[in-house]
């Protein structure tokens, strides 16, 4: 299977992560794989760094987040490869994750490892994190990611034949919640790699991560970021005359418009965050999962 491994380098990367991620790609037992990086404006500091045999890619001028993933997809589909492991520079990976990829992408359209989360200093932090969400095993309709996600660009694979569908605007803020559901609206099957891990990096700012509580800003940026997720999903499914999902869609878009819309109250905001925030560690599903429509926010509120 002629295999593409993707990676970003972006600016303000210290050399130990770059260093961690670069070992463990060179350490994969699997070896038959190309390497394509794309330069985010890093400059050159930092290449040497990396192996010489590497694929890069030069970005000239800014590119949103998504269009850069997009770059590196059309990459892979120009130059006829039968899959694509996405990859981030600031996590690191088994030896094992190429060649499990490579070998369960024969029967699956989509794939993705178990999360170890750590610290900046390789601390274990949360220990199997997929399998403690209960994340389901074997996604295969939009209803497994509808309401929040749990697969991402770090540690998950395509197989390129199931990206015909592929499109990505340059407004789309969260990638990999958007391609792995364009995937499943087009039928695709994923399937969990259990015992493949990626060590997933993690400090206690990060806006996106995992058991964080709410705050105001997180709540914002949460409905903004569904808010634009499910806009995004309903003008695809619209222009690709796919009236079911676009019902769907649209529900889950006018969900999160009257949550916003209830934001405005200060003292429901301060409500709303305290019965979340109560109940974390009973409604973490994964990213975004603590941004509850308010039915399902009513059921915890009693």
């Amino acid at each position: 299977m002629k295999t593409l491994l993707f990676g970003v380098l972006y600016p303000g990367l210290n050399d130990g992560l770059i260093i961690d991620y670069v070992r463990s790609v060179i350490d994969q037992k699997d070896r038959d794989f190309d390497w394509l990086m794309i330069n985010d404006n890093a400059g050159q500091d930092q290449l040497h760094l990396f192996p010489k045999n590497i694929k890069w890619i030069d970005l000239k001028t800014p590119f949103s987040f998504g269009k850069i993933r997009e770059a590196g997809i059309n990459y892979a589909k120009e130059d006829h490869y039968e899959c694509i492991i996405f990859s981030d520079i600031d996590d690191y990976y088994s030896p094992d994750r190429v060649g499990e990829t490579k070998l369960h992408l024969k029967k699956h359209d989509f794939v993705f490892t178990e999360l170890q989360v750590v610290n900046f200093e390789k601390q274990l932090t949360h220990k199997d994190l997929l399998h403690s969400l209960k994340a389901d095993p074997a996604p295969a309709t939009i209803e497994a990611i509808i309401d929040y996600n749990y697969i991402g660009l770090s540690h998950s694979a395509v197989r390129i034949s199931a990206l015909d569908e592929f499109e990505i605007s340059e407004d789309i803020e969260v990638v990999d919640w958007w391609i792995f559901s364009l995937l499943l609206i087009w039928g695709c099957q994923g399937e969990f790699m259990a015992d493949v891990d990626t060590f997933y990096r993690q400090n206690n700012e990060n806006y996106v991560g995992v058991y964080n509580l709410l705050d105001p800003k997180r709540l914002q940026r949460g409905i903004e970021v569904k808010l634009n997720h499910y806009e995004g999903l309903l003008k695809y499914c619209q222009k690709r005359k796919k009236g079911t999902m676009s019902d769907i869609f649209n529900k889950k878009y006018q969900e999160m418009a009257k949550l916003k819309e209830l934001m405005k109250e200060h003292s429901f905001t301060e409500k709303y965050i305290s019965v979340i925030n109560s109940n974390f560690n009973k409604l973490y599903k994964g990213w975004w999962s603590e941004i509850l429509p308010l039915d399902q926010w009513e059921r915890y509120e009693r």
